[in-house]
């Protein structure tokens, strides 16, 4: 494909929970049914593993995108989710895999949650929710539900134990609310 760029995203977490998330891209290439998919199942056919997950590696016009809406998916499905533009970085920068404490602090405050409460890829994966989810991208790609009780309130999940909180203002644009544990959200919410 000429004119591709290349990016790179690396998915860690349990093995049948990378697999599961591997399938539900599959799923959602197969329902578009479009040949310009062909080439995201040729990357899923290839994820490259290691001892902690995998990585795939995507070229496409879009690549930075399309590894950030796969971030998106992986992290609905409780597996962390790296992305690299300009593909696999080389085996030197592992390092900058993980951001450090003051990334973490400085997200928490953007949040507005406690750092000590959550655990750092609890944090990371509510900042990446909440900006795909403000930037105005499309909600069915999430697991998230609108509650009963209050259709203005959408509820997001941060893999098994946490829940994220949006809610509809009168415009029909979405506004963060909060980050809780899915115990204190079952309390307080449902």
């Amino acid at each position: 494909m000429s004119g591709s760029a290349k990016a790179a995203i690396y998915l860690s977490g349990a093995r049948v929970r990378i697999e599961r998330v591997l399938g539900a891209i599959r799923r959602q290439a197969d329902q578009r049914k479009q040949s310009s998919f062909e080439w995201l199942h040729e990357s899923l056919r290839t994820p490259v593993w290691d001892g902690e997950g995998c990585w795939l590696e995507i070229s496409h016009p879009s690549a930075a995108q399309i590894t950030q809406k796969l971030a998106v998916v992986a992290n609905t499905h409780g597996v962390r989710a790296e992305c690299f533009d300009g593909g696999r970085p080389s085996p030197g920068a592992e390092a900058l895999r993980f951001p450090d404490e003051e990334v973490i602090l400085t997200i928490a405050r953007e949040l507005k949650v406690n750092p000590k409460r959550f655990p750092n890829d609890v944090i990371l994966r509510a900042k990446e929710l909440m900006d795909y989810v403000l930037s105005g991208a499309p909600l069915r790609d999430l697991d998230g539900k609108w509650l009963h009780k209050d259709k203005s309130v959408l509820s997001l999940k941060l893999g098994r134990s946490y829940r994220m909180i949006f809610r509809r203002q009168r415009d029909g644009s979405l506004q963060y609310e909060s980050v809780m544990s899915h115990e204190t959200y079952n309390k307080a919410i449902c």
